[in-house]
């Protein structure tokens, strides 16, 4: 899309902009809209999402944050 219209999308700024903060607080905040769509986490409490390393990697926490998941609709 981008190299067609030559313009980027709204999801590729806020995946760019949360990259920033590093690769895990992307992955947590899409873990976070993915279970609130799913209607795993409540949108109306806070929650603790917790990121672990990948597959081969040491056994340490990656990232954690807190946050308020929403739906994504």
């Amino acid at each position: 899309m981008r190299k067609k219209l030559g313009t980027y999308e709204v999801g590729e700024i806020v995946a760019f902009t949360l990259r920033v903060f590093g690769e895990g607080m992307k992955v947590m905040a899409e873990i976070a809209l993915m279970a609130a769509d799913a209607g795993l986490a409540r949108t109306d409490e806070l929650a603790v999402v917790i990121g672990v390393p990948v597959a081969g990697q040491t056994q340490r926490l990656s990232c954690a944050q807190r946050t308020r998941s929403t739906s994504s609709t």
